[in-house]
């Protein structure tokens, strides 16, 4: 949800998903090599506005009810 409220869209495998996030869990990253990974494969997302404020209100509020 943060990617695509900042204007971009992460689309990898799922293993390449799972095998990042045993290795965060694991202590073997850093967190530039976390930042580095993502930057590769984060890319702009070009979304009209009706789509953006749809995104916004279906964010969870601070109390865990969603917007709108």
């Amino acid at each position: 949800m943060f990617c695509v409220l900042n204007g971009y869209i992460l689309e990898v495998p799922t293993d390449d998903a799972v095998d990042l996030m045993l290795a965060i869990a694991a202590g073997e990253l850093a967190e530039t090599d976390v930042a580095a990974w993502l930057t590769e494969r984060l890319q702009p997302q070009h979304i009209t506005p009706t789509a953006s404020r749809a995104i916004e209100h279906s964010v969870p509020s601070r109390s865990g009810n969603l917007s709108g």
